[in-house]
């Protein structure tokens, strides 16, 4: 990972110098694009001599990674039309509809995808002994 760290610091720095004409934004572009361009290599490079493929990988957080893009989506075609007011205000809307889109599709994925059964039987047993505890408590009238 030595190597890596190396070559890709290297490449994040020339994005840097890339960017720098479109000044903050524009070196906020390039270490964005820089960044998703070296995803792949990187884990190619950290699972090489492992028993781990990059399929596995994929498979196990592809679901994820695509329900957090349609999360941004979603949100910003919900807020798209949203008046430039507060940036604080925007901000935390933004944030609370993002995560409750996020927290929806992800129980989606986790009840109607066969490869989360492990991750649904876990959420089912803690939802289970969530029950178990506050009935137990007495749940107030």
């Amino acid at each position: 990972m030595f190597y890596w760290g190396l070559v890709a610091s290297a490449l994040i720095a020339i994005s840097f110098m890339i960017g720098l004409p479109g000044k903050a934004i524009g070196v906020a572009r390039a270490y964005t694009i820089i960044l998703c361009l070296l995803v792949v290599p990187c884990f190619l490079y950290a699972l090489k001599d492992t028993g781990i493929s990059l399929r596995y990988i994929v498979r196990a957080v592809g679901g994820y990674i695509v329900i957090s893009f349609l999360t941004v989506m979603l949100t910003q075609l919900v807020f798209g039309a949203l008046p430039h007011g507060s940036l604080i205000a925007n901000l935390l809307i933004k944030s609370v509809v993002g995560g409750c889109i996020y927290v929806a599709l992800t129980g989606l994925l986790v009840m109607l995808d066969p490869a989360q059964a492990a991750v649904r039987d876990v959420a089912l047993q803690s939802l289970s002994a969530l029950k178990r505890f506050s009935s137990r408590r007495g749940s107030p009238a």
